[in-house]
């Protein structure tokens, strides 16, 4: 009994406070923060081109590694990494005593030839004056035919002694020049003019044919190379202009594409591309930055200043037509410089709009707000 009489109670007092006091019917209007001192737009899509931001490397337009093409102990190097040096100025010296004696016996038997060029050229002047003298007197009767044949025959051996003399000669000649070719492979030598790249070697060490020894860049024309995705062979040309960008040293220019590799790499699927720049003072090996422009699209872009950050997240303050403020969420791509305004790829639909600058809150209202008003 006692338990039924508290419920009844309790009942009372429920159906008393409920019906002491009604809400009326209608909106109740939510207070808002005010929002002044603010600046908006209306975003609006527009047609940009795509553009594809490639690293790439700094190379000069000529680089020359140079290696022997004899073996041989290396007895002296002349430059360090960095050094100028002229066209035919020696790098490094290579030891081959052999090169020297072949040099020294081809000499000897060059001047040896020449000596018996000389006599056999002597020989022969003889034998011509005294065939002329002999041919005077044949005609005049002076002198027998087996005379006159006798000095014929010995001017026609002096002509054949004087020409195997020039050819011994000549080939003493040759030898003395392929020894003094092989002679020069003892010294690495500067092709042009420019700057010494890379030293691979130390004196010292043992040079063989073919293996690299020093490189030698010339600074006065460089290229970025660049990988470019196979995707993109349609939008790339010879003679298309490419913005480059440096860090170091800090540089923004623009270069022009000279040469396209028609193979494209199985592994990575891109294409090598040569850029042209015209820039002085650079070096082989810095990082470059190739701006590629792409096709054509349609984008929703926003200040750089509309973009309000909380956290790791990104957003802007969209206003509806009563001037009501909401942070949205949005996803940004690329950043377009050359207006200061960031792309959108999702959370903006064309013609809302935004707060640009000014302070905003969350759900505030922008007092005296006037839509598509500045």
């Amino acid at each position: 009994m006692i338990r039924h009489f508290f419920t009844a109670i309790l009942i009372s007092v429920i159906f008393t406070y409920g019906c002491g006091e009604k809400i009326k019917p209608g909106n109740k209007e939510i207070p808002r923060p005010t929002i002044t001192a603010v600046k908006t737009a209306k975003i609006t899509k527009s047609t940009i081109n795509d553009i594809y931001e490639i690293s790439g490397t700094v190379k000069a337009e000529n680089v020359a590694t140079l290696s022997s093409k004899i073996m041989g102990e290396i007895k002296s190097i002349a430059v360090k990494e960095g050094d100028t040096v002229k066209a035919g100025q020696t790098l490094l010296t290579i030891g081959a005593g052999e090169f020297a004696n072949k040099s020294a016996q081809a000499q000897a038997g060059e001047a040896e030839a020449e000596a018996g060029l000389n006599m056999a050229k002597e020989n022969k002047q003889l034998a011509d004056t005294t065939y002329e003298r002999f041919k005077k007197l044949y005609e005049d009767k002076a002198i027998s035919r087996q005379e006159f044949d006798e000095v014929e025959t010995k001017r026609k051996l002096a002509a054949i002694s004087y020409s195997q003399a020039s050819a011994a000669h000549q080939r003493a000649r040759s030898a003395l020049g392929e020894a003094h070719v092989f002679s020069g492979y003892t010294k690495i030598t500067a092709p042009f003019n420019g700057i010494v790249g890379k030293k691979m070697v130390d004196t010292g060490a043992m040079a063989a044919p073919g293996v690299p020894l020093i490189t030698v860049e010339d600074p006065s024309s460089f290229n970025v190379i660049i990988n470019v995705d196979e995707g993109l062979a349609s939008d790339i040309k010879k003679g298309t202009q490419v913005d480059l960008s440096l860090s170091t040293p800090p540089l923004k220019t623009k270069g022009t594409v000279t040469e396209i590799s028609p193979l494209v790499d199985s592994t990575a699927r891109t294409f090598s591309v040569k850029i042209a720049i015209a820039q002085k003072g650079l070096r082989s090996g810095l990082y470059a930055v190739a701006a590629i422009r792409g096709g054509q699209r349609q984008s929703i872009d926003v200040p750089e200043s509309a973009i309000v950050e909380k956290g790791q997240l990104r957003g802007v303050y969209v206003v509806d037509s009563n001037g009501v403020v909401t942070y949205r969420l949005i996803t940004t791509g690329r950043k377009l410089a050359a207006t200061g305004t960031l792309e959108v790829l999702s959370g903006l639909t064309d013609g809302e709009e935004i707060i640009t600058a000014g302070t905003a809150v969350d759900g505030g209202q922008i007092t005296g707000y006037a839509q598509g008003a500045k």
